[in-house]
C-alpha cells in the first residue's frame, strides 16, 4: 500500500494535466463572443453620448444666437415686440436647460476610455485568432485563461473609470455648503 500523495504534489499534478489539455472550439466561441458583444456596446455608448451630446451643443447655440437677435428686433409695433420678448425668454429657458442637460452628456473622458477599450479588446480578439490559426490542439487552458483574465480587467477598469468619472462629475456639480 502506498502512502497518500502530498497535496501539493497533486495539485502540481493537476495544474499541469490542465496546462497541457487542449481548448475547445466552444471555448474560444464563447470568448469571442463575450469580448464582441463588450465591443459593440462600448461603440454605441460612445456613439449615443457624442450624438446627445453634438445635438444639446447645438441647441444651446441655438439659443443664445436666438435670444438677442429677438430681443433687438426693432421696427415692429409693441405687440409683436412683446411677442418677440417673451419668445427670446424661451430660448433663454431652454439654453439654460439644455446647458444643464450637457453635462450629462459631455463626458469626453468617458468617449477616450470606450475607444482604449475597443482597442484593448480588439486586441484580445487578435490574440485569439492568432492562437486559433495555430490549432486547437496548440492552444493550452492557461493561454486562454489569460485571455479571459484580460477580458474581465479590460472590463473591470472601464467600468472602474465610468463610477470615477460620474462621482468627479456628480460631485462638481452639487453644491458646495
Amino acid at each position: 500500500m502506498q502512502p497518500d500523495p502530498n497535496p501539493k504534489e497533486v495539485s502540481s499534478v493537476k495544474q499541469e494535466q490542465e496546462e497541457v489539455r487542449s481548448v475547445t472550439q466552444k471555448q474560444i466561441d464563447t470568448l469571442k463572443k463575450c469580448v464582441q458583444s463588450r465591443i459593440d456596446l462600448f461603440s454605441k455608448k460612445g456613439t449615443r453620448s457624442k450624438l446627445g451630446a453634438a445635438a444639446v451643443k447645438f441647441v444651446i447655440i441655438a439659443s443664445s444666437v436666438l435670444t438677442p437677435i429677438l430681443i433687438g428686433w426693432k421696427g415692429l409695433d409693441t405687440e409683436s415686440t412683446g411677442r418677440l420678448v417673451n419668445y427670446a425668454l424661451i430660448s433663454s429657458a431652454i439654453g439654460t436647460g439644455a446647458t444643464a442637460l450637457y453635462n450629462f452628456f459631455d463626458y469626453k473622458d468617458l468617449w477616450t476610455q470606450y475607444k482604449a477599450a475597443r482597442n484593448e479588446l480588439e486586441v484580445i480578439l487578435a490574440e485569439l485568432d492568432y492562437l486559433e490559426a495555430s490549432g486547437l490542439m496548440n492552444i493550452t487552458q492557461q493561454q486562454m485563461a489569460l485571455l479571459f483574465k484580460s477580458y474581465v480587467q479590460v472590463c473591470a477598469d472601464t467600468n472602474s473609470f465610468y463610477r470615477e468619472i460620474r462621482l468627479a462629475k456628480d460631485d462638481s456639480e452639487s453644491p458646495k455648503r
